[in-house]
């Protein structure tokens, strides 16, 4: 089902992004680009819109406005002539895209292959990414019919304060500038702003203004297509943006070479290191990918200097400017470029008919209420441009252990990544090193430098051509190519302090690289007597292209499959995960969920089923709990105090009644989700927290060296032991810390935990030469308790025996 409700996204996406286009982007110059690119343009068009409208009005009232605004300007333009020709224009627009609408189907199937090939359908992910704030946030806001500042249909009053505050230009914290308007959204969630509500990291997103309307907007205004999660509408989002990418390239190339743009269209969606943008939800990052690729097919046909290229280029960099500022240093040099195209502006002939005065009108003021609005959207950006440029700064200024060590230039994994074989999360000690894919990737990277090579030399003799082919042309092409290589040689050259700079921008550029690649032999391919070289540097080149795409694909099959079976840090969230959620829900009032991830990634994929609940993941996590003060006008913000905590800080005696274990056990048919009650299990129990372990590791040895015990591994963790009612016994819990050159800091930690009364007071401490024992005895209860036998903060085995025992 999630398969097919995110393909429902698409068609939906598809064809409302048609009903845009062909109403907006009607001058000559916008027909005459491909249907592909017009519905990519169209889609943007509305992200700006609803950018801008949802600051000031629910994503409800904004269609709605949206809907008049679309109908004024249509008619404005155009007027109605009855319902016979606007049935014979639907005809004619339906076939004009019906080809293009298969496109993005075919494309949006290659997207999903991992869930295609597992035959396991749920959202999935290569690592991990920001869906909290891309998709958790607009599926709140949306569905508690909020605008993007978390406020209810605000009143004219206060949209007009929102305006006022907008309209401050002043670069202060976003937090103190909006404060009187988020205010009553604090107020109300003030309670929910820490775990373990399960939505406290998307309130204080929305809390403390983190992002501003155009990062969600563009998945917040399909909310009419999500259920209890808008996931399919997330990913069916995703998948349009990466065909809009393939149908740009395409795009491009046709112009010279429809084989060869074929050919590119093949190397570009064979491309693993670009795919996996999406796979990780870099949003902003596959947003101006998306619009760059649009943009290089449209600078050798719209000059910039157009209405129409003031409607395409105006728009989408705008987008890029206010949401991921950086990157203009990319697209705006190639929107240059159309600057210079000679004047194909639109010839516009006035119409001597005198046009009805209720069509003017309609017509401009369709146009000044949008124009209004896009002046607030990028008024209340502005100030959030320049942070993202000082923060895009400072990241390539200073090197962070957090970002990691750049890798050595020309190096084989820093072509690997030049050329889009794999990026850094494909790489110890994210991933485990396939040797197949390591040796492809040689063989294609000599192929890609042969590609490269050869093509300078073709673009070199062509330059010196006069054929009548390149008459008109000649500029532009060399301008693109030559701009294509300036702006890569100016980033691979510069952004090298870190391995995530690096990683990033190779990304960036991936459109390049391919474009670079395939141009000069699309270009040399109208030349039919270049001479004796010249055509055997032309097979060089074709034939180094087809060895390209060959080893490109390898590694992405490879990943691809890696992908279906979860392997390294890739997750796909079984609908068994949903159902049985579900099942709780209908079943139990208020349940509170100790959610175990089998990999990272299922943290970030699986919040939005749980909202509402309590729930506390068990590992992989970093939880931190905030004391947010009661805000006073006129008080600057202050910042609030953090506390990292372990789920054992946030479970309280009265929880266990609802304590809920959800957890993925591995069966035949694969991995599939089982939540079971905690108070119901017969026999004590232990509960792990940590940011990271593995229960059960393996045997280890003992205090008596005679004796092994299972082990567990943590790193930064506690156990927890459930004792049903009317158990009693012994327990003895051996801590061996990872590297024995901790176990002096391990004695410590214990005595000091202990003082502290975080073990209970009947827990007895014993120290041998490498472990620290702590041991108790355990009295029979009426009722079923949950206590903290062990937490230390570093890495290190743990063993629990209940009178004898392993547990």
């Amino acid at each position: 089902m999630f398969l097919l409700l995110s393909i429902l996204v698409v068609c939906v996406v598809f064809w409302f992004s048609v009903l845009v286009a062909e109403i907006v982007l009607k001058s000559n110059l916008e027909n005459s680009l491909h249907p592909g690119i017009r519905v990519g343009f169209g889609y943007f068009v509305s992200v700006v819109y609803f950018s801008a409208a949802w600051q000031i009005m629910t994503i409800e009232y904004a269609w709605w406005v949206g809907c008049a605004l679309l109908f004024m300007y249509g008619y404005g333009k155009t007027g109605f002539s009855g319902i016979k020709k606007i049935v014979f224009s639907i005809k004619t627009v339906f076939s004009t895209y019906l080809n293009t609408f298969f496109i993005f189907i075919a494309g949006t199937i290659l997207f999903f292959a991992p869930l295609l090939v597992s035959k396991t359908f749920g959202p999935f992910a290569e690592g991990s990414g920001d869906i909290t704030i891309y998709a958790d946030v607009p599926q709140f806001l949306t569905k508690n019919k909020m605008t993007a500042f978390g406020q209810i249909q605000p009143s004219l009053n206060k949209s007009g304060e929102l305006i006022s505050r907008i309209l401050k230009f002043s670069n202060e914290d976003k937090f103190d500038k909006y404060s009187n308007i988020t205010q009553p959204f604090i107020e109300k969630n003030r309670s929910k702003l820490n775990p373990p509500d399960a939505l406290y990291s998307t309130n204080r997103i929305v809390a403390d203004v983190f992002f501003l309307s155009p990062y969600y907007a563009p998945f917040a205004q399909f909310y009419f297509l999500a259920g209890k999660t808008n996931y399919h509408v997330f990913f069916g989002i995703q998948s349009f943006l990466y065909v809009c990418i393939l149908i740009g390239v395409w795009s491009f190339i046709s112009n010279f070479n429809k084989k060869l743009a074929l050919i590119t269209l093949l190397i570009t969606a064979s491309s693993h290191g670009l795919i996996s943008v999406f796979y990780n939800f870099y949003s902003l990052q596959y947003v101006s990918m998306a619009i760059t690729a649009l943009t290089l097919a449209t600078i050798v046909s719209v000059p910039f200097f157009s209405w129409a290229g003031f409607r395409l280029y105006g728009l989408t960099w705008s987008y890029i400017i206010i949401c991921y500022s950086h990157f203009a240093a990319i697209i705006s040099p190639l929107i240059l470029i159309s600057g210079f195209l000679s004047s194909k502006a639109e010839i516009t002939v006035k119409n001597k008919i005198k046009t009805k005065i209720s069509r003017e009108f309609s017509f401009y003021l369709a146009i000044l209420i949008f124009s209004f609005l896009f002046f607030l959207y990028s008024a209340s950006c502005f100030f959030q441009a320049i942070d993202i440029i000082k923060l895009a700064l400072k990241f390539k200024e200073q090197a962070s252990v957090y970002l990691g060590d750049s890798i050595a230039i020309f190096s084989l994994k820093w072509f690997s990544f030049l050329f889009g074989f794999l990026s850094q999360q494909h790489y110890q000690p994210f991933a485990i090193e396939i040797p197949l894919a390591q040796v492809t990737i040689k063989i294609g990277v000599v192929a890609g430098i042969v590609s490269l090579v050869a093509g300078f030399f073709l673009i070199a003799k062509t330059s010196t051509l006069s054929t009548d082919y390149f008459l008109g042309k000649k500029k532009i092409f060399l301008s693109i190519y030559g701009t294509i290589f300036l702006i890569a040689g100016i980033h691979y050259s510069f952004l090298n302090s870190s391995l995530y700079i690096q990683a990033k921008n190779f990304q960036n550029l991936l459109i390049f690289v391919y474009i670079g690649m395939s141009l000069p032999l699309a270009i040399a391919s109208q030349v039919e007597n270049g001479g004796k070289r010249f055509s055997a540097i032309k097979s060089i080149l074709t034939g180094s292209l087809i060895i390209f795409f060959i080893t490109l694909l390898i590694p992405r099959i490879i990943y691809t499959l890696k992908i279906a079976n979860s392997s390294d840090r890739a997750s796909i969230l079984e609908t068994s995960y949903f159902k049985e959620i579900q099942r709780v829900q209908n079943n139990y009032p208020t349940p509170f969920f100790l959610f175990e991830p089998r990999k990272s990634a299922d943290l970030y994929l699986g919040n939005q089923p749980l909202f509402g609940e309590k729930v506390l993941p068990t590992r992989h996590l970093v939880l931190q709990k905030v004391n947010v003060a009661p805000y006073r006008p006129q008080r600057k913000r202050e910042k609030s105090d953090t506390q990292v905590v372990l789920a054992p800080d946030l479970i309280k005696s009265n929880d266990l009644p609802y304590l809920w274990q959800l957890k993925a056990m591995k069966k035949p048919e694969g991995f599939i989700w089982n939540a079971t009650k905690l108070t119901q299990q017969k026999k004590p129990k232990i509960l792990l927290f940590a940011d990271n372990y593995e229960q059960n590791f393996g045997e280890r040895k003992l205090k008596d060296p005679l004796m092994v015990g299972i082990f567990s591994y943590l790193r930064n963790g506690a156990a927890m032991l459930y004792l049903p009612a009317e158990s009693s016994g012994e327990l003895e819990v051996a801590l061996e810390p990872r590297e024995q050159n901790d176990y002096k800091s391990l004695v410590r930690e214990i005595k000091k935990r202990i003082q502290n009364n975080e073990f209970g007071e009947e827990v007895e401490m014993e120290t041998t030469e490498k472990f620290v024992v702590l041991k108790y005895h355990l009295v029979s209860n009426t009722s079923p308790t949950l206590i903290t036998i062990a937490r230390y903060s570093s890495e290190f085995w743990l063993n629990a025996q209940f009178n004898g025992e392993d547990l």
